[in-house]
């Protein structure tokens, strides 16, 4: 299945778009976005936006309310991603909505001590000076606990408190509910205004999800997380039902935006599948590749053809991209393509989890949950010595 050609911010710090402050910055950046940048600063001390390159990648900064670094990735409609050297992604997308909709859930870990970032610093000269800045975490969000299982290892919350309206945002709706949260003695304990104590954690988000979610993971990204898994298994049997309920859930994260050839087709397949496969595909495009640059490195590939006359105004033209925000923007733009191509979601009848295949599919693969597999076929072996059991006592009468 080919993807729509996806462009996602990744924030490294992270808090929820659904707050306002954030939200706000996000408009801020989109509208200062021309499309080549890769790395955009969100930096509080500034009062005017400023670009620069720093060897082959196009820095971005904007005057904001809370700082942060986003990176920018693109993603082809292969599924193939392209990011900057420094971030870590998987090669393609394949997988990854799989990983989340069966993750089980974040692991809560102690809170992170003040991490020290590398931040860039525009001068009114137009340089760039970079300083080191100390980024600290206080508690932002308090919900309560309803139960803790026996053996303590998992814990249900509650929200929303009773006699509220259904959750939109938990992470801005808890952080309102109980404002003034502070640091008790130990910095793993919080106290909210109203005296209560509670833990304070992070989340952090297992396999190839760790490298994908903000530090600032919260309770907004196991609410969608909740909400996928509902609507996966409603698709089932009622698919325009889910797409109509998913769609509206993934509306705070998706945008409208926009690329180029460049970095939706020319840097994510020469830096996938080489120098070999883009002159191939360029022949499609119409681009010729000039004989002297036939046996060309892929590093030297990036910095030559695009000084080619033909190369230069194809790699320039605009691309319209689906624009989604955060790793959960993703996981929202994966889930929707799938139902929008009439295509729903199917649960082991056995562990529960959800799993890929056609509609008749009713049990885990090898492949989906080795575990459950080999459950589910020891169970087999059992019920068939038991029928075999009978054959034979009922042929001794």
């Amino acid at each position: 299945m080919k993807l729509q050609p996806l462009q996602i911010w990744l924030p490294k710090l992270g808090p929820s778009i659904k707050k306002s402050e954030i939200s706000r910055d996000a408009t801020r950046a989109f509208e200062n976005f021309r499309g080549d940048e890769r790395v955009v600063w969100m930096i509080p001390e500034i009062t005017r936006p400023a670009r620069w390159k720093s060897g082959d990648v196009v820095h971005l900064a904007v005057p904001s309310e809370e700082f942060d670094r986003i990176d920018i990735v693109h993603i082809s409609e292969e599924g193939r991603l392209y990011a900057a050297p420094t971030v870590g992604v998987p090669a393609t997308v394949d997988g990854v909505l799989d990983a989340w909709l069966n993750v089980g859930g974040p692991s809560f870990i102690p809170p992170s001590p003040p991490i020290t970032m590398k931040s860039p610093h525009p001068k009114e000269d137009g340089t760039i000076s970079w300083m080191k800045r100390t980024v600290s975490f206080a508690p932002a969000n308090y919900l309560p606990i309803g139960a803790v299982d026996s053996d303590g290892r998992e814990a249900t919350v509650i929200w929303p408190l009773s006699g509220s309206p259904s959750p939109v945002s938990p992470e801005a709706e808890s952080a309102r509910q109980y404002s003034s949260e502070k640091f008790d003695s130990d910095s793993s304990i919080a106290v909210t205004e109203q005296g209560d104590m509670a833990a304070h954690v992070f989340l952090r988000w297992p396999g190839v999800l760790e490298h994908l979610m903000p530090l600032l993971s919260g309770p907004d990204d196991m609410f969608a997380l909740a909400q996928m898994m509902s609507f996966a298994r409603q698709s089932a049997t009622d698919l325009p039902g889910a797409l109509k309920a998913a769609s509206i859930a993934a509306q705070p994260y998706l945008f409208s935006g926009n690329s180029t050839v460049e970095h939706m087709w020319f840097r994510p397949l020469l830096q996938q599948k080489g120098r070999d496969a883009l002159f191939l595909r360029a022949e499609g495009r119409g681009l010729l590749v000039p004989p002297k640059l036939n046996g060309i490195s892929n590093e030297d590939a990036i910095k030559e053809l695009p000084k080619i006359g033909a190369w230069q105004k194809e790699l320039a033209k605009p691309i319209p991209v689906r624009r989604a925000w955060g790793a959960v923007g993703l996981f929202w733009t994966l889930f929707l393509d799938r139902l929008e191509v009439r295509r729903s979601f199917n649960s082991c009848e056995l562990c529960g989890r959800i799993i890929q295949g056609t509609d008749a599919k009713r049990f885990c693969s090898q492949t989906d949950n080795n575990q459950c597999f080999s459950k589910r076929r020891a169970q087999d072996k059992r019920l068939l010595r038991k029928k075999r059991a009978s054959r034979v006592q009922v042929k001794g009468r």
